[in-house]
């Protein structure tokens, strides 16, 4: 029997592969009006942050969801709830400039 498929091989990204990421969504922001979008390299609510930070409008999670499983969306959800309150409570209530 001839076999269709083979058991591919796949390489996930890491969070090591998220900085030439950071910086080009950085490079990129305010230069274009497309949305940017940071793939590959965010596996953690700090990393999703950073991406934000640097100008994109949306972070894809596929390598993190894949070797965690569905279930870890929860686990992002409540460190970014984390990461939020922390920020506020850092925050001053005066704004910057005039």
């Amino acid at each position: 029997m001839w076999r269709i498929w083979s058991r591919a091989t796949l390489k996930l990204s890491t969070s090591d592969e998220l900085l030439p990421r950071l910086r080009w969504a950085a490079a990129l922001y305010g230069q274009t009006s497309a949305d940017i979008a940071v793939t590959g390299g965010v596996h953690t609510a700090v990393d999703g942050l950073k991406a934000v930070m640097a100008g994109a409008s949306a972070v894809q999670l596929a390598s993190a969801l894949l070797s965690h499983g569905p279930r870890y969306l929860k686990t992002l959800r409540e460190d970014l709830a984390r990461c939020s309150s922390a920020t506020s409570m850092n925050r001053s209530p005066r704004r910057a400039g005039p």
